[in-house]
């Protein structure tokens, strides 16, 4: 979630590309990453990059569809996932990739560990639809989020991975209606994201108990939660977030 601090890092992976002689394998997960964090800090990077007509030039010839092949292949569905859910873009589109996905079969147990940034994005989804749902879509969605945090668990190979799914867990919980459980897990979760340096866990736990408190009818509280999600997605540049 420092999408600010990961497009540093992301402009130096371009650069390299720029100076290729050669069009590496790499360039299809190389791309979506760059797309999925423009969108992140609040750029519709689908087809154009602002002021970089290289970049527009890569990201008309690799389109969000657009998913490589071989181990890339695999690399790639965690930002072309992450391009729509840093948009809150969760329409059609975003639900077919989830069914193309799914249709590949991956084992999220034994799938390598880079796989789990699709998983995570998915809760993530999953996470935000429960929150904006009217209560009669909201069944369908609880269940979709159980879905998602139980293959989250079975994908959590490192610590940051733990730290989203104890989050999902715990927002979970509240929806089901176990709000002591709820707590538990968050205050879980906002420890190992500490440890992890994870604002966007840290992000999630602020915008869950904003939700919560507003149920419990403290609205003043929860208005203090949810400018502590927003001041945490600001600083690390996530603007759909904010």
């Amino acid at each position: 979630g420092r999408s600010n601090e990961a497009w540093a890092w992301m402009g130096r992976a371009l650069d390299r590309l720029r100076r290729s002689p050669t069009r590496p394998v790499a360039v299809t997960y190389l791309v979506q990453g760059a797309r999925a964090t423009l969108a992140a800090r609040g750029i519709d990077a689908r087809d154009a990059a602002p002021n970089d007509a290289w970049l527009t030039e890569q990201l008309k010839a690799v389109p969000v569809t657009e998913a490589g092949k071989g181990y890339h292949r695999i690399l790639s569905w965690g930002p072309r996932v992450r391009y729509f859910v840093e948009r809150g873009q969760l329409d059609d589109e975003f639900e077919k990739l989830t069914q193309a996905f799914d249709a590949e079969k991956h084992d999220p147990a034994t799938a390598h560990p880079t796989v789990g940034a699709y998983y995570v994005a998915i809760m993530h989804a999953r996470m935000h639809q429960c929150f904006r749902s009217k209560t009669d879509e909201r069944p369908r969605y609880v269940a979709l989020l159980h879905q998602a945090v139980t293959t989250l668990s079975k994908a959590a190979k490192m610590p940051v991975v733990h730290a989203h799914r104890l989050l999902g867990e715990g927002v979970l919980a509240w929806l089901e209606g176990k709000e002591p459980r709820a707590k538990k897990l968050l205050a879980e979760a906002a420890e190992l994201a500490e440890e992890q340096t994870c604002p966007w866990v840290q992000y999630g736990i602020a915008r869950a108990r904003a939700h919560m408190l507003r149920a419990a009818g403290n609205g003043d509280s929860a208005r203090d939660q949810a400018r502590i999600a927003e001041a945490l997605a600001v600083e690390h540049g996530s603007v759909y977030r904010a």
